[in-house]
């Protein structure tokens, strides 16, 4: 595992912050939150919530979610994942799996558990 560099938590405290001012500033509007979390409260079964790289930024929109589980995030194990980790760490009931690029169909079947 590479070391973690200091400046990462410092980057991704202000990312944070700037990440969590940018969504105030947006008009969402959801369909089908009752029902998922009737589902989230009542179920045995997991959920998979997929973001892709141009929607990422959104992520955190799902953070009612972690209400009623915790949730777990993959990120890339390259060196340009590391700041995203940090970011990931900041969010409460997050966990952040790094996945290395040749083992993505294992880590999430593991994380599908």
């Amino acid at each position: 595992m590479r070391p973690r560099r200091w400046w990462h938590r410092i980057a991704a405290y202000f990312l944070t912050l700037a990440i969590r001012l940018y969504l105030k500033t947006l008009r969402v509007q959801t369909f089908g939150k009752d029902r998922t979390i009737q589902e989230l409260s009542t179920s045995a079964t997991g959920f998979v919530f997929l973001f892709w790289h141009d929607s990422i930024l959104l992520a955190p929109l799902l953070e009612w979610v972690t209400v009623f589980r915790p949730i777990s995030v993959f990120i890339s194990y390259s060196r340009d994942g590391d700041i995203a980790t940090e970011i990931g760490k900041q969010f409460p009931n997050v966990g952040v799996i790094r996945v290395k690029h040749n083992s993505r169909a294992a880590a999430l079947v593991e994380g599908c558990r």
